[in-house]
């Protein structure tokens, strides 16, 4: 199965792969044949077409020959994000192949997990750094469950909150933290910190992405192909909190 897997949920950095998942493995895994990551600081949807185009090119393959497109649905940036469905979404109706949305917190749970990371009973919180002062977060259950299904939906939270958000949010219980903002959220917690670890080693990656897309296939539970935005705007963020 040859499948397209694109995040640009960041307006600065575009990450592609094509990728394969092998045949003898009997959970979805899936191997990088080419892969690109691109710093961009402007006009992401050009570049964007010209590095597919590279890509096929570098792997001999044609866009005909895809199976599945894949695209991180976010959270991140809200102009990136729409730029990478939309490119998806557009091929996906050309080639009239099944498109699948995929966020980073979900790949860097699954990251986290076949990794090993958890220990028994112990859950799984991903901490996405955001900007303007906040955390991107979501909860999953403790070792040994099903996959990487979650237990709490994603969430945008100000690191002012997070202390009494996650106090509130982890259950009883050991919680390891992983992900790009887990060592920082980890050091914000100050005496809430018990039970509580961070291993920052869980990034999401195209080859996540595809496994997880390709779970999804198999289990019939592809989802509405829809941005994962959680992060307010601007003006939002500055508006009085309701008493």
């Amino acid at each position: 199965m040859k499948i397209l897997t694109i995040n640009t949920t960041s307006s600065a950095v575009l990450e592609l792969a094509l990728v394969m998942r092998s045949p003898r493995a009997e959970k979805p895994v899936a191997a990088a044949v080419w892969a690109r990551r691109v710093l961009v600081k402007r006009g992401q949807d050009q570049a964007l077409i010209c590095e597919v185009e590279r890509l096929f090119r570098r792997a001999h393959w044609n866009p005909g020959d895809l199976d599945v497109i894949v695209a991180a649905n976010g959270p991140g940036s809200f102009t990136g994000i729409r730029v990478g469905m939309t490119f998806a979404a557009a091929a996906a109706r050309a080639l009239e192949r099944p498109v699948v949305g995929v966020s980073l917190l979900e790949a860097a749970a699954a990251q986290a997990i076949s990794a090993g990371v958890l220990e028994k009973n112990e859950r799984l919180g991903v901490v996405l750094e955001a900007s303007g002062q906040g955390f991107f977060y979501q909860q999953f259950p403790s070792a040994g469950k099903e996959g990487s299904r979650c237990e709490q939906s994603q969430q945008w939270i100000r690191r002012a909150d997070w202390p009494d958000f996650l106090r509130r949010a982890r259950g009883r219980g050991a919680l390891c933290l992983v992900g790009s903002g887990a060592r920082q959220a980890l050091g914000l917690l100050g005496r809430d910190c018990r039970h509580v670890r961070a291993w920052a080693g869980a990034e999401a990656t195209t080859e996540s992405l595809a496994a997880i897309a390709l779970e999804k296939i198999e289990r019939g539970r592809i989802g509405a192909f829809q941005p994962l935005y959680l992060r307010p705007a601007y003006y939002e963020k500055s508006l009085p909190r309701k008493a």
